[in-house]
């Protein structure tokens, strides 16, 4: 399993400025990591969701 590390994040001025931090963040940590980890990870959140009994 990835050893995942936390960050902290304040949002932006406003959402449209909190968005493109977002998509900055996530842009970066995909090309940091293979595709394929990332959905076993998300995978794997899901599921946690699931058992924790989300219901979406």
């Amino acid at each position: 399993m990835i050893q995942m590390q936390k960050l902290g994040i304040i949002g932006g001025i406003g959402p449209e400025a909190t968005m493109n931090y977002y998509s900055a963040i996530i842009k970066r940590y995909q090309e940091r990591i293979a595709t394929d980890k990332v959905d076993g990870y998300v995978g794997a959140a899901a599921n946690n969701l699931l058992k924790a009994g989300c219901d979406f």
